[in-house]
């Protein structure tokens, strides 16, 4: 990842306060602020009343397409989320483990993508095809 400030804004909208990144173990933050998906957490996400609500979730540092950083957010569910409107056959693939490559349209353009099930969250998680580097 491009090197640039900690967006301490955004992780406090999930409850994450700097005091509470620079608490976590030190693989733990460094892998999450170098844009790796971190593990299952648990995460107190405030809520208007002065409360929070505690939920599980994975999350991960990742640039949007304008190129600004954003917390992408993946909370656990019951069942599998099809946000992405996979067709029976993707949701079979998916479900077994494979990655797929699907073409979605976003703002009248099209984009390749690879879409994979995490089974510990029932989310659907997708890379554009064009930012995936393969060593």
């Amino acid at each position: 990842m491009k090197t640039e400030p900690v967006p301490f804004d955004k992780f406090a909208k999930i409850g994450i306060y700097p005091k509470d990144l620079m608490r976590m173990p030190k693989d733990l933050r460094d892998s999450i602020l170098s844009g790796e998906l971190s593990p299952l957490m648990r995460v107190n996400v405030p809520v208007g009343d002065n409360s929070a609500v505690s939920i599980p979730m994975k999350i991960q540092l990742a640039y949007d397409k304008s190129g600004k950083l954003q917390l992408l957010t993946y909370q656990t569910h019951r069942e599998l989320d099809n946000n992405l409107k996979l067709n029976d056959t993707e949701l079979e693939r998916v479900g077994k483990g494979d990655v797929i490559q699907k073409e979605f349209k976003e703002d009248g353009k099209r984009k390749m993508r690879y879409v994979q099930l995490d089974k510990e969250t029932n989310a659907l998680m997708y890379r554009d095809v064009a930012t995936v580097k393969f060593e």
